[in-house]
């Protein structure tokens, strides 16, 4: 958690065992990175996580179950997607968004 938060683990620990309170920053990136009900961190009334948005189900529906035939290659996709240059991916992005309006 304290590296998906960009957080040092002693102030994790800290926050744990209650010798620290968290930042509403904290609160706030802790509830969108994992989809925590912020009213449930805060006051421990509602639901804990928030309902999954359309996007990520889509997401997880596509690449849910290794034994989608297109597994790998969205895999591939998004592990080199995710290696270029910020350069790039703005071509790239501008390259589908032509590609779309060609269609």
């Amino acid at each position: 958690m304290a590296a998906e938060l960009n957080l040092s683990k002693n102030f994790v620990s800290q926050i744990e065992t209650g010798s620290r309170n968290p930042s509403d920053r904290t609160i706030c990136d802790i509830c969108k990175k994992f989809r925590v009900n912020e009213e449930w961190l805060r006051n421990g009334t509602g639901e804990q996580y928030l309902p999954p948005d359309e996007e990520a189900t889509y997401i997880t529906e596509l690449l849910g179950s290794k034994d989608n035939p297109l597994y790998d290659m969205i895999k591939a996709i998004m592990k080199t997607y995710s290696q270029l240059s910020d350069n790039n991916k703005i071509v790239l992005q501008e390259f589908c968004r032509k590609l779309k309006e060609n269609q």
